[in-house]
């Protein structure tokens, strides 16, 4: 009898543990952090690669819970917010800088998912230096996904294609948001099919298949800085590693990848930043 409570016990364990890695992978999008009024803000310094230089490079990652205009793809302050006819959505922001030489680029671009399922709904995309300026939109909308590039570079101007629907096809906008949706359920070994960043001088569309190389869990003392998960894919031309913070909202850490780049995180923090446009706001990202 002792050893059928034994194994009655060890079963329950086991089960309690795989509802724990299953709702571990939903938290992230379903955590009430979100539903506080506030954005996460990361900010980040590092190195990127410029005309083969690697350079000082700083980026900022906000990330905040917002509700769409069902049929316009737009932030909605309307009546309809929170309520049946509008879209939750969580918004990724970001914005890169990096100076080469005399002049610097700027670029940005915001990644919008379905909060309730991490569905891909939106990218909006700018890249601007003294050359000029490029940009590109895409939309999922059910099974049609509309993307639209203007380029200046190699006279490639502006145009409008559809992108083939696929429930495997990730953009690499959202990777950090896809990663931190997934960390409990990546398996090394998995192939994913990613189209290329839009936030670029010169988009375009181009898709390549990924490998998952490894996942990692590291453990430090308690106290100290937090466990992470680390996860490291390989790309046709480099391989990249993602290291999330081990805890529901899994924040990003460090990036980095094997040709050199590198960006860690500075600070991080939540606000209502779009409250914080008075003089001396600024001194909130020191």
């Amino acid at each position: 009898m002792k050893n059928a409570r034994t194994v009655t016990t060890s079963l329950l364990f086991v089960l309690l543990y795989a509802i724990c890695l299953s709702a571990g992978a939903e938290s992230w999008l379903a955590h009430p952090t979100w539903d506080e009024g506030l954005a996460e803000i990361d900010l980040y310094e590092g190195k990127l690669n410029k005309y083969g230089i690697l350079r000082d490079a700083s980026v900022e990652l906000i990330t905040v819970r917002e509700y769409f205009h069902p049929e316009r793809f737009v932030k909605t302050a309307g009546p309809t917010v929170g309520g049946a006819n509008s879209l939750p959505v969580m918004k990724q922001n970001f914005t890169r800088r990096i100076r080469t030489g005399i002049y610097e680029y700027v670029q940005a671009g915001s990644t919008f998912v379905h909060r309730n399922s991490g569905d891909l709904l939106k990218v909006s995309a700018i890249s601007t230096e003294w050359c000029g300026n490029s940009s590109a939109l895409l939309t999922c909308d059910g099974n049609s996904r509309s993307l639209r590039i203007s380029n200046y570079m190699g006279d490639r101007g502006f145009n409008i294609q559809s992108v083939e629907a696929a429930d495997d096809l990730l953009f690499y906008d959202q990777l950090i948001l896809y990663l931190r949706q997934h960390a409990d359920a990546l398996q090394p070994g998995a192939s994913l099919r990613i189209a290329d960043t839009l936030i670029s001088n010169n988009p375009a569309y181009q898709e390549q298949t990924a490998v998952i190389r490894s996942v990692e869990r590291t453990s430090v003392p308690e106290g100290t800085n937090p466990n992470h998960i680390v996860v490291t894919i390989e790309f046709t031309d480099r391989t990249e590693t993602f290291r999330l913070e081990n805890n529901p909202l899994r924040t990003l850490a460090r990036w980095e990848n094997n040709l050199g780049e590198w960006l860690g995180l500075r600070k991080t923090f939540f606000l209502d930043y779009w409250n914080r446009n008075q003089p001396g706001d600024e001194r909130l990202l020191k």
